[in-house]
């Protein structure tokens, strides 16, 4: 137990020693906050910028977030998917009602995959066909509601590149999809009136760091080796503030260009702490024009509707959005009952031996 308490002891000094030097740094950062001007890396003219509240005297603001649940059997596998749109409608500075497309609880949609999979290819499909689900509701919704003002995505609006690996040639052609629905919806928030945005919860990006190197020095820049932008912004970020604009794509490598090429000029970034217990939020949005601008009123909506929640800063709308695409285990038994109906005792639908073992 001695051991173990030693060993302890060394993990907290080792913590306490890097969140003071991460601590330095961000003061250092704060310092040059006003030196900076606008340049070619960050857009604003200051590294930090405080964010004006919206009165959401009237305004009207969608979410969209996903469910998934994927079950591996002998020779299948079942992967289900849901995705919901909340729309909420705000006047006089109070949510006034709500929608929701295609309905408030839609049913989910079923895909099976007969291919085999390694776990992670069998995890890659399932994403493919869960951002489908997402991403195609996005561009219905921009397409046809001309009243709504910003559109939020739950997570980035660009596709991570393992989205796209270790699938098998049956689902090529789904992901080849993906990347048709990702450029339409590009097209279609480049020349529509809604806004669209991706609120990153969870952002393990190094975006904004690296950005910063130029103005740090060597050992600052050692200190932030290994720490992720939201780490830093912890200490950087007071409530109600947000960083600098800048570029989600900096560079044309091939991992970044799959369903981006074309738009990196329109991709822009930006962190935002509506929430004083909370870490910041990454907000990745599309600007044909003045990104500057727009990011300001992308991020006064968000810290008007998300700083009354001093723990959670997530945009309620997109929370709604999230708790109704929600699947639950009860879903994919009724799913399967309803499979072993039609097909009987078969084969490719038994249980793996890893999940049927006697007790």
């Amino acid at each position: 137990m001695d051991n173990i308490c030693s060993e302890i002891d060394v993990i907290v000094s080792d913590l306490v020693g890097w969140e003071k030097k991460i601590s330095l740094v961000a003061k250092g950062l704060r310092e040059k906050n006003k030196s900076i001007g606008p340049n070619d890396v960050f857009l604003d003219g200051a590294l930090i910028v405080k964010v004006g509240p919206d009165d959401l005297s009237k305004i009207t603001v969608g979410g969209i977030d996903g469910g998934l649940l994927q079950k591996e059997y002998h020779g299948v596998n079942i992967i289900l998917t849901r995705a919901v749109c909340a729309v909420f409608n705000y006047r006089d500075g109070k949510l006034s009602g709500s929608d929701y497309y295609p309905s408030a609880f839609p049913k989910p949609k079923i895909k099976i995959v007969k291919s085999s999979f390694d776990p992670s290819g069998l995890s890659s499909a399932a994403s493919i066909f869960r951002l489908e689900a997402e991403l195609g509701l996005a561009c219905d919704m921009i397409n046809t509601q001309k009243d709504m003002d910003f559109l939020f995505l739950d997570g980035s609006l660009t596709l991570h590149p393992s989205v796209g690996v270790g699938v098998s040639l049956d689902c090529k052609r789904e992901y080849e999809v993906l990347i048709e629905i990702v450029k339409r919806m590009y097209s279609l928030a480049s020349v529509k009136k809604t806004v669209l945005s991706g609120i990153v919860e969870d952002s393990r990006s190094q975006a904004f760091i690296k950005n910063c190197r130029s103005m740090l020095d060597v050992e600052m820049v050692k200190s932030l080796f290994n720490v992720k932008d939201t780490h830093l912004l912890t200490y950087l970020l007071s409530v109600g503030e947000r960083t600098s604009v800048f570029r989600t794509v900096c560079d044309n490598k091939g991992d970044l260009a799959v369903g981006v090429k074309g738009f990196e000029n329109n991709l822009f970034s930006f962190y935002i702490r509506p929430s004083e217990f909370d870490r910041a939020l990454r907000v990745d949005f599309i600007a044909k024009d003045n990104p500057v601008s727009v990011a300001s009123k992308i991020a006064s909506s968000i810290f008007s509707m998300s700083r009354h929640n001093s723990v959670y800063g997530i945009p309620p709308v997109i929370i709604d959005a999230d708790q109704r695409a929600k699947l639950s285990g009860d879903e994919l038994i009724s799913v399967e009952n309803e499979i072993r109906c039609g097909v009987g005792n078969v084969s490719s639908f038994s249980e793996l031996r890893r999940n049927s073992r006697p007790v």
